[in-house]
């Protein structure tokens, strides 16, 4: 074996370099959350290559000053924390004091800055620079990183193509002007402008920067979200749900500016969406969230991807409880102003984004509503008006005092409803719009009942780990709530005796597993409440007017009334939108008229 040694500086800045200098992705990462703790108001990144032949990043920022050119480029070297104090409450991007001279050690990197006041710019040629020489610069910091891992072949083999790489850059730049829309961004790749961002200064500008980074169908789908309680603000923009991706590629979500991945973040979303989407879709998003620094730890990876929430368990709350209620809270008249499908008779119809929920009317304090047996009796009549409803022969358009789904005019196939309302056509699928009706009014009901036990006939035995056993000890009063009579047999054993009546058929032993994964990973579960969904999601669908009924025009009007006051009534159980609104201008471009 070889004697113990110290490793030399470079080594050791080639190793961190390792960890922190992934692609030339990284590289943009650092060098841009450096501008932006400088406090740059404008920041250009300039590629070449997809980033193997230069990466230069240039900003507006407060600079560095000549006798620290060298400092910046030794490890462990920041003006961003100075105690133990202040690595528990980080508030800037960056603060390992690692990424230049990492970049340094696997690059040709060249630092030239210039501080507000000064009378000329300084500039230093990597790790083997002779010291800071004078140079031309207006305030601001530039930073050229030419021939990346030129000295490192076995890293440099494992680089992708120049688009790839470039792509990875590109959707950098995406995630990190959507965080810090104050700041003005432009991106050029191989000498070509391919964003020109300025700042934002107005809901205007910050539309179309959504656009501009999203595109337009995006920007044109977005619930506003803006909320507070205690020391946690979540504000941005959800998609709404039928306005979703196969993958999981338009989700940023930014904590405290930094943007993040976080099991406990992307299961209190998916949480929130999951009673309106599609199995397998994923939904879209730019939110952010503001909290405490002392209530979070960015210390725990070293691109500063993760995060470690103190008490995981109230944001995960805080998240569900924020964007399950604002998918449901959007009134109609917000509905019928986002665009409906594209009429352009040039080209193929595609797919538009859906409406979103409705406001629900509370049912008045002491009134448990029917039960189960009596409510499925119920639906088959829901239909059934008390009295004629008597549209006006004709709306004027943007006449305010029609309701936000108009008047029915006809049946079309026995399938969808026509309205008109004041901006033009409603098209209402009938299945779609009452399955949404009837499967809100049952889980409404669900919840405000007791959850019924059906006993086991042989009760089931199964082993888990102790921490698990104890898990079932230390949460027995949720067990019951839910509906499950549990017990524990010995240190890693445990029986269940009794399972929701509803989920009388359902794997007893994988749903307590489940439930128990929830549990000892975000501090909650929602297993049994998603399963119980689908279950009234299949009741409801039994019990919803069938395709070819023949409806009356009060019937049709009835629909729409009981649309309009449903919660998530823009789309079905199953994620399919349940009406669309055709504008008169939509309908004029279509046929041309005015041309």
């Amino acid at each position: 074996m070889p004697s113990i040694h110290t490793l030399s500086s470079h080594l050791v800045n080639q190793i961190a370099a390792g960890e922190v200098v992934e692609r030339p992705a990284s590289v943009v990462k650092e060098l841009v959350e450096n501008s932006l703790d400088a406090g740059a108001g404008s920041i250009t990144v300039e590629i070449e290559g997809g980033g193997t032949r230069l990466i230069r990043v240039s900003d507006d920022g407060r600079g560095i000053g000549a006798d620290e050119l060298e400092l910046a480029l030794s490890r462990h070297a920041t003006s961003k924390i100075g105690s133990l104090e202040d690595l528990e409450k980080v508030s800037s991007l960056g603060f390992r004091g690692e990424a230049l001279p990492s970049i340094a050690s696997v690059s040709r990197l060249t630092l030239c800055s210039r501080q507000a006041g000064a009378e000329r710019a300084w500039k230093i040629a990597g790790r083997d620079g002779e010291g800071a020489v004078p140079d031309a610069l207006p305030q601001g910091t530039r930073v050229d990183v030419r021939e990346l891992f030129y000295n490192v072949p076995a890293r440099k083999k494992f680089l992708r193509t120049e688009q790839t790489e470039y792509r990875h850059i590109e959707g950098l730049f995406k995630s990190l002007a959507l965080g810090h829309p104050e700041v003005g961004f432009r991106l050029l790749h191989n000498q070509k402008t391919i964003y020109q961002l300025p700042s934002v200064n107005s809901a205007q500008d910050q539309m179309m920067r959504l656009a501009r980074l999203c595109g337009s169908s995006f920007a044109d789908s977005l619930v506003e979200i803006d909320v507070s309680v205690d020391s946690l603000h979540l504000y941005g923009w959800v998609a709404l749900p039928t306005f979703n991706r196969s993958q999981a590629d338009m989700q940023y979500f930014f904590v405290n500016r930094r943007q993040v991945r976080d099991k406990t973040v992307s299961h209190a979303i998916r949480q929130a969406y999951q009673d309106v989407l599609f199995h397998g879709r994923h939904p879209a998003y730019v939110l952010s969230l503001d909290m405490d620094p002392t209530r979070l730890d960015v210390n725990v990876h070293p691109q500063k991807h993760e995060v470690r929430f103190r008490d995981s368990r109230a944001v995960h709350d805080f998240l569900y409880r924020s964007l399950h209620r604002a998918l449901a809270d959007i009134e109609p008249a917000q509905q019928v102003t986002s665009p409906g499908f594209s009429l352009d008779a040039s080209s193929p119809m595609p797919a538009s984004p859906a409406q979103p929920g409705l406001h629900l009317p509370t049912r008045p304090a002491g009134d448990r509503g029917p039960n189960m047996r009596e409510q499925m009796a119920s639906y088959s009549a829901l239909l059934q008006p008390d009295s004629e409803q008597a549209p006006p022969n004709e709306l004027a358009q943007g006449d305010d005092s029609a309701p936000p789904l108009g008047y029915a005019i006809a049946q079309l196939k026995g399938i969808y409803i026509l309205a008109e309302n004041s901006d033009g056509l409603i098209v209402v699928d009938m299945h779609a719009a009452h399955e949404r009706i009837v499967y809100e009014r049952m889980k409404q009901n669900a919840e405000r009942e007791d959850v019924i036990s059906q006993p086991l006939l042989v009760p089931l035995a199964f082993n888990v780990s102790q921490a698990e056993a104890d898990l079932v000890d230390r949460h027995q009063a949720l067990f019951g709530h839910l509906g499950f009579q549990l017990d524990r047999l010995g240190p890693e054993q445990l029986r269940v005796r009794a399972t929701p009546a509803l989920l009388k058929n359902a794997d007893s032993e994988q749903l307590v597993r489940d439930v128990l994964s929830d549990l000892a990973e975000f501090g909650r579960s929602e297993r049994v409440q998603e399963y119980q969904n689908e279950m009234l999601s299949t009741m409801a669908c039994h019990a919803s007017v069938r395709a070819n009924r023949q409806l009356s025009i009060a019937e049709m009007n009835a629909l729409l009334r009981d649309i309009e006051a449903t919660e998530r009534s823009g789309q079905c159980n199953h994620g399919r939108p349940t009406w669309k609104q055709l504008s008169l201008e939509q309908l004029d471009r279509f046929f041309l008229r005015g041309q």
